[in-house]
């Protein structure tokens, strides 16, 4: 089992945290449905978060976009922060990413209220304080 931190890119900056792997909050998919960046973190896992309401127009090329941002940023993965209730499409998404991802060694990770196939379910805690 592992442990992951995850902080926004404000909270990186003041963090006494050392030696925990992060999950770098930076990331989103944005109501046009392509991924934005809030910094150029690197290393851990990309935390990506769905700001989209609609069905993505263009999964093939998302899942690209991703792909080669975990390349370039040295990534092991992906956490992907979406609800259960996020649109339809959501899921065949996640499944298709975590397969792609796999290929190339890394991991896709979902909270416990997604169910897919190709992720590991990553439960989280609140810490305060």
């Amino acid at each position: 089992m592992a442990t992951y931190l995850a902080l926004t890119p404000e909270a990186l900056g003041v963090s006494k945290v050392r030696g925990v792997p992060l999950v770098h909050m930076a990331y989103a998919v944005s109501g046009r449905g392509v991924l934005t960046r809030s910094a150029k973190p690197s290393g851990g896992l990309m935390g990506l978060s769905d700001r989209c309401q609609t069905a993505f127009p263009d999964r093939s090329a998302l899942i690209r976009q991703i792909v080669r941002e975990c390349a370039a940023r040295g990534f092991g993965g992906v956490l992907a922060d979406f609800d259960a209730a996020s649109p339809p499409d959501r899921r065949p998404f996640l499944d298709t990413l975590g397969v792609t991802l796999e290929r190339e060694g890394r991991r896709l990770y979902v909270p416990e209220s997604l169910d897919v196939p190709h992720a590991k379910v990553l439960i989280g805690t609140a810490v305060s304080g």
